[in-house]
């Protein structure tokens, strides 16, 4: 269990609140979300209750759920950056074991003009590469040496 005076959790908790403050700032720079002709047209079809192939089945029904929460484009946002800025927060708390708090430049890799933009648009490829980033990040944290069999499993069925 982190203990308060404990510097690793300091730094790690430092690291967490950067991550939500930076995808906070991305929600807000990009509120609602944009919408390219294909998510749009995915966004309609959604709303009109008549899907038709075209478009990302896990897609469809991610945002249909979503719609309940968060009408719009916003939703759909939301997870890309949850998923991405967590992501990032958990490779920065296990990169500083290696590297020390120069992990914590790994945070500022979407603040780059074009990933900045990127992330405030609704795009499947977006969200693609919001689950590899998280996947990614899982399978990092489940091959640490720190953790134990057990841990490791469930991050790497996760």
């Amino acid at each position: 269990m982190p203990h308060a005076r404990d510097p690793s959790w300091h730094s790690a908790a430092f690291a967490v609140v950067i991550a939500v403050v930076l995808g906070g700032l991305v929600l807000h720079a990009s509120y609602p979300g944009y919408l390219n002709a294909d998510s749009f047209e995915q966004l309609r079809q959604i709303l009109a209750g008549r899907i038709d192939d075209w478009q990302s089945p896990f897609v469809t029904l991610l945002w249909s759920a979503l719609l309940v929460v968060l009408p719009g484009p916003v939703g759909i946002i939301v997870v890309d950056n949850l998923l991405i800025w967590g992501a990032l927060a958990a490779l920065v708390i296990e990169l500083r074991r290696s590297v020390g708090e120069w992990a914590l430049a790994v945070l500022a890799i979407p603040l780059l003009p074009g990933l900045f933009n990127y992330l405030g648009h609704v795009h499947r490829d977006t969200m693609l590469a919001a689950w590899l980033l998280a996947s990614f990040a899982l399978a990092f944290l489940a091959n640490s040496a720190a953790r134990g069999p057990r841990s490791g499993l469930a991050l790497q069925l996760l």
